[in-house]
C-alpha cells in the first residue's frame, strides 16, 4: 500500500497550506439544499478515510456523495458519514461540482472515467466544468491521456496521489504532490485535501507530474526497505539484536517513518 515521504518535506517545489479553517467547518455535510456537491470514489481503507475526514470537516452548504464498486461498502460508509450513495461514478459525475477518487490501478481508473458508467459520460451536457481530483497511483502517462480525453466531457483532470498509509490518513499525516488543471483547479483541489492534510506540494500544469512524483517516492521506499534488509542482515551475522541496532537508527540519523514500518 501507498506510504507518505518524510523527504517530502524538503521539497523545492511551493508548499500549499491547508486552508480549511477559514470555511466555518460544520460537524456534518448538509443534506438540505445543498450549494456545493463533494464526490468520493473507492472507498477502501484510503478512500473511506478520505470520506472520513470530509465529513468530519465538512463546510455548511456542501453535501458528500459516495461510491465504490462493493455495493455493502459504499451502504456502510454512505451511513457512517451521512452521505448520498450513488450507484455509478456517471451518477457521482452528474451530482458533483468536485470528485476525488482514489482507486486500486489505471485499468479501474480508465474504467471509472471512460466506461459507460463512468465520470465522462455522466459529465456529458453540463454547464460547468466537473473537477476530477485523482488520488490513485498510476502511471503519469495515464493522468495525461485522461486529461486530454476529458476535456471533451467537460471534466478537468489534477492529479494528487497520495503518500500516507491509511493510519497515517486517519491523523490526517498525508502528503500530496499535485499537478494538473489550472492553478486555480488546483486550488480548489487542495481545499478539499486540506481536511486530510495541509501538506500539498504543487507541481504545475503537467497532469503527470505529480504521478512521476508518487513513483520516485515508491522508489525510494522500496530502495529504503531493500537496504534495511540487507543491513539487519549484516548485523544479525556479527551477533548483534536487529532490534537494537535499529531502534538506534531510527532514533537518530534515520529518524524517518520510512525506517520505522
Amino acid at each position: 500500500g501507498p506510504f507518505f515521504l518524510g523527504i517530502m518535506r524538503n521539497s523545492s517545489s511551493t508548499l500549499l497550506r491547508g486552508c480549511g479553517a477559514s470555511f466555518g467547518f460544520a460537524r456534518r455535510f448538509s443534506s438540505e439544499a445543498p450549494e456545493y456537491a463533494v464526490g468520493v470514489i473507492g472507498l477502501g481503507k484510503m478512500g473511506a478515510g478520505v470520506a472520513r475526514n470530509l465529513a468530519a470537516a465538512a463546510m455548511d452548504g456542501v453535501r458528500l456523495v459516495v461510491h465504490d464498486a462493493e455495493g455493502l461498502v459504499a451502504a456502510a460508509v454512505a451511513s457512517e458519514v451521512g452521505a448520498k450513495l450513488a450507484s455509478s461514478a456517471a451518477e457521482v459525475a452528474a451530482q458533483c461540482d468536485v470528485v476525488l477518487s482514489i482507486v486500486p490501478n489505471d485499468a479501474r481508473l480508465r474504467e471509472m472515467s471512460e466506461g459507460s458508467d463512468g465520470l465522462f459520460e455522466g459529465a456529458r451536457g453540463r454547464t460547468k466544468k466537473l473537477l476530477h481530483v485523482s488520488c490513485s497511483t498510476v502511471s503519469p502517462f495515464t493522468s495525461r491521456e485522461l486529461s486530454a480525453l476529458g476535456q471533451e466531457a467537460s471534466v478537468v483532470h489534477v492529479s494528487a496521489p497520495v503518500f500516507a498509509r491509511p493510519d497515517g490518513v486517519a491523523r490526517r499525516q498525508a502528503y500530496w504532490p499535485i499537478s494538473g488543471g489550472s492553478q486555480k483547479d488546483r486550488d480548489q483541489a487542495v481545499k478539499l485535501l486540506s481536511s486530510t492534510s495541509p501538506n500539498a506540494y504543487d507541481f504545475g500544469d503537467d497532469p503527470g507530474a505529480a504521478n512521476v512524483v508518487k513513483l520516485c517516492g515508491n522508489y525510494l521506499i522500496a530502495s529504503s526497505i531493500q537496504s534495511m534488509a540487507e543491513s539487519l542482515a549484516l548485523a544479525e551475522a556479527q551477533g548483534l539484536d536487529r532490534n537494537a541496532v535499529m531502534e538506534m537508527l531510527n532514533s537518530t540519523i534515520f529518524d524517518c517513518l520510512i525506517y520505522k514500518v
